[in-house]
């Protein structure tokens, strides 16, 4: 199957736990995520490998509908989930590095997509991906770094 990743990266003035607890708490992520996103919790109890969710992103005037998985969870050093939606199979995967007096959030974003939508995405979606992504990124630095 064919696929695309992205890698994004940005210094944060907060704590690697400060960081962590903001990104790991999916449902926040509409407070700094280049699209419009609502997510909401399927499971119950503590984030923990396995938690569920299910996401509602609206990009170019196009709903996407998900399913996600927490897949890593190892505060304050490691952060990914899974997910699925029209465009595929996706993942995203953050570490948090101390950095100074803050932190270095990475962010890899890995897409595997079927030998029909992975042209679409290549030509149409991978450079607003890209852009998407680093934006995500700074507006998740001014919003901790805001909140002080």
């Amino acid at each position: 199957m064919p696929s695309a990743s992205i890698r994004a990266e940005i210094s944060i003035n907060a704590s690697p736990k400060k960081v962590f607890d903001y990104v790991s708490d999916l449902i926040r992520h509409g407070e700094w995520s280049a699209d419009s996103v609502q997510i909401v919790v399927l499971s119950s109890g503590s984030i923990a490998v396995g938690h569920q969710y299910r996401s509602t992103a609206r990009s170019r005037g196009i709903t996407f509908k998900a399913e996600m998985e927490v897949t890593e969870y190892d505060p304050p050093r490691y952060f990914a989930f899974k997910g699925f939606d029209e465009t595929g199979k996706f993942s995203h995967r953050f570490t948090f590095q101390p950095h100074g007096d803050g932190t270095l959030v990475t962010r890899q974003t890995h897409l595997d997509a079927n030998l029909i939508q992975m042209p679409v995405f290549l030509i149409a979606l991978y450079p607003l991906r890209v852009y998407a992504a680093k934006k995500a990124l700074r507006l998740l630095k001014e919003k901790i770094e805001r909140a002080g």
